[in-house]
């Protein structure tokens, strides 16, 4: 193959690429750009391998009937309101002050009380009524709520040893449940089995892709007579 045919067909393969990348990042599907497209069928997948809610609700289950005393801290009188209203209806006693809330109730009942919310939005359920039922602006907030509370327990447990079973409770709450379901947030979890086709065809499209920009790259330096050469040794 001749140095200008190379020059030619790296230039088609580089020009071929930047179009479909028009097609990647442009909004063309439906609005939508395809790494959106491709954006939510990975989370998809990630949202439903990171349900974990039933494993914490049985951790919960343990802690019925042990009472907790914390004064968590606010920042704002929303989040006070929010705060107190989470943990009152989940049988709990709330008493603020000076944007400080003193809660004291069954540790056990209010842990399963967050992960039914945490549930309940997890799996988009828009009949929960959560935003309203407790006074925040969406449900997002609601699990943020319940967040920052679960999150300031595990930071006043931790270093306590008489509270380490309380502290690793929490924690797994915070971590195993909240979190995921915040970061998840509206999307909708699919397993693999139900995505395997648009699955397979984006890997294998990604790996093509990029040997495709690589030899569009190798053929043009060729083509120009731009070539590696291994170093030799040199003696006098």
């Amino acid at each position: 193959m001749s140095d200008k045919q190379k020059l030619w067909i790296g230039i088609a393969l580089l020009v071929s690429f930047v179009v479909v990348l028009i097609g990647v990042v442009g909004p063309v599907w439906n609005g939508r750009t395809g790494l959106e497209v491709a954006d939510d069928v990975f989370n998809s997948l990630a949202k439903n391998s990171a349900y974990y809610i039933p494993k914490q609700v049985k951790s919960a289950a343990k802690f019925e009937g042990k009472s907790f005393e914390i004064s968590l801290k606010t920042r704002d009188a929303e989040q006070a309101a929010v705060t107190t209203k989470l943990f009152e209806s989940a049988g709990a006693d709330v008493a603020e002050s000076n944007g400080k809330l003193k809660v004291s109730g069954d540790l056990g009942l209010v842990m399963k009380a967050c992960l039914a919310d945490a549930d309940a939005v997890y799996k988009n359920n828009a009949n929960a009524g959560l935003a309203a039922k407790y006074g925040a602006k969406n449900d997002r907030d609601v699990i943020y709520y319940w967040y920052d509370a679960v999150k300031q327990m595990q930071k006043k447990w931790l270093p306590d040893e008489s509270k380490a079973k309380e502290a690793l409770l929490v924690k797994g709450i915070a971590e195993k449940a909240l979190e995921p379901t915040y970061n998840f947030y509206g999307i909708h979890a699919k397993p693999l089995s139900a995505q395997m086709g648009i699955t397979i065809f984006l890997l294998v499209f990604y790996f093509i892709y990029t040997i495709w920009y690589g030899f569009g790259i190798l053929f043009c330096f060729e083509g120009l007579g731009i070539v590696a050469h291994s170093g030799g040794k040199h003696e006098a």
